[in-house]
């Protein structure tokens, strides 16, 4: 199977929103699944966003696959520019890239069948703003032998 299946997409997202909830930095929001909020003056939120990309990493073999599955972890929240220049830099980004990285190294992952890693793939970067709101994400997957 070269590809994966929604009920597999909503069973790695859930266990992925788990994983997060144990990261410090999404004390204040709410992870949600596949969407944010566009209405202003709703608290922080987060959500885990799949991303078309090819599953398949590796062919072993034995038969089994090494794939991946990759994702956005995005956050919304109203906030003054400056604001949105620290969560960029530190808040949303670094803190949460380096909490990912250390629970990699100590093997605490998701709890998902055959998982090897996750991995953030790209920084924190803004994909829209406004003068009252911003939305940010951080790229990441997990890698996993099926």
């Amino acid at each position: 199977m070269n590809y994966i299946s929604n009920s597999e997409v909503k069973n790695i997202t859930t266990q992925i929103r788990k994983y997060l909830d144990g990261a410090s930095v999404f004390e204040d929001g709410l992870i949600k699944q596949k969407y944010l909020s566009d209405e202003l003056g709703n608290p922080c939120e987060y959500s885990i966003d799949p991303v078309p990309e090819n599953p398949i990493v590796a062919n072993h073999v034995d038969g089994n696959l090494l794939r991946q599955f990759v994702f956005n972890i995005a956050t919304k929240d109203s906030y003054s520019k400056e604001k949105i220049r620290n969560m960029l830099s530190t808040t949303f980004g670094q803190e949460l890239i380096d909490w990912i990285i250390e629970q990699n190294q100590d093997e605490v992952l998701p709890d998902i069948d055959g998982i090897e890693a996750i991995e953030p793939l790209l920084t924190a970067h803004s994909v829209e703003t406004s003068e009252e709101m911003a939305k940010c994400q951080i790229q990441a997957r997990i890698v996993y032998l099926k």
